[in-house]
């Protein structure tokens, strides 16, 4: 893969799956990846066409350079809890401790929940950002 590819990810998970592989190449600093709105579930939905046959994949070589911007450290969270917005993405239940699926319930002090499907719409598709900001911006 090269930095002139275009590398565009789908799943059939809303969007799940497929938003972690554009953060691991924005990760790596690579630019041009994206996520297929909609997913195959959107895709198929339009009638486009669909394979059932492999496709080969060619190994090669990939060197990207890591982008630290990406993250932000335990140190720096504890450190500005009361001066950055902390969201929690995961659903109601394990952000308020009701439903353990980590080695610990509940969230980080001052974390806001937004459940990440509350993005999707029923086609798949993410929300515009009309329908976003202010459920957000009301937090």
């Amino acid at each position: 893969m090269t930095k002139t590819k275009t590398v565009v990810f789908y799943d059939e998970v809303s969007g799940m799956s497929a938003a972690r592989g554009v953060w691991l190449l924005n990760y790596f600093s690579f630019k041009k990846a994206f996520m297929l709105d909609g997913g195959i579930k959107k895709w198929k939905s339009l009638g486009l066409p669909l394979e059932i046959k492999t496709n080969g994949f060619k190994p090669t070589k990939f060197s990207g350079k890591i982008n630290k911007h990406v993250f932000a450290g335990f140190e720096y969270i504890r450190k500005n809890l009361n001066k950055i917005k902390l969201v929690d993405a995961r659903a109601a239940g394990e952000f308020n401790g009701t439903v353990i699926r980590a080695a610990r319930k509940g969230h980080i002090p001052n974390a806001i929940n937004i459940d990440w499907t509350l993005n999707i719409e029923e086609d798949g598709t993410m929300k515009r950002n009309e329908s976003l900001s202010g459920s957000f911006i009301k937090r």
